[in-house]
């Protein structure tokens, strides 16, 4: 049985909804076709940074969902940067492109398994039981 795209975004609201690490949030985008769907959340966070996230998914050939498109913005409280996930094809010499990590630094990194909700959370997570450093 294929899951369907509205459960897949519901799935991933859920989380932000379930994330200790999430004071509020806010949904900007949310729509659902028989073949696509798209989901754009800002989350704020219990140390007053910033989550914004889109992911872009659709059917493949199996009727199984596939993230096409997807980006994980984090930010602290001042704004500054301290994570980008995206796969937004402008870094096609790093290797694992089209994937890819914007550091806090400026740099930028190839990334070998592209990150899901559930694993940004889950680093959010880990880096506000820390005290925020990282």
């Amino acid at each position: 049985m294929t899951r369907s795209i509205t459960a897949y975004l519901d799935s991933l609201e859920r989380a932000i909804l379930a994330s200790p690490a999430v004071s509020a949030y806010v949904v900007e985008q949310h729509e659902v076709t028989p073949t696509d769907g798209k989901l754009r959340i800002r989350a704020r966070l219990q140390d007053h940074g910033l989550l914004e996230f889109f992911e872009y998914v659709v059917f493949d050939a199996r009727r199984q969902i596939v993230r096409l498109n997807y980006s994980y913005h984090w930010q602290d409280a001042d704004g500054s940067l301290l994570r980008r996930w995206d796969n937004v094809n402008h870094y096609r010499n790093l290797p694992y492109a089209p994937h890819h990590v914007h550091q806090p630094d400026g740099t930028v990194a190839g990334v070998a398994k592209p990150p899901d909700l559930m694993r940004v959370l889950t680093e959010i997570e880990v880096h506000l039981h820390a005290g925020g450093h990282l």
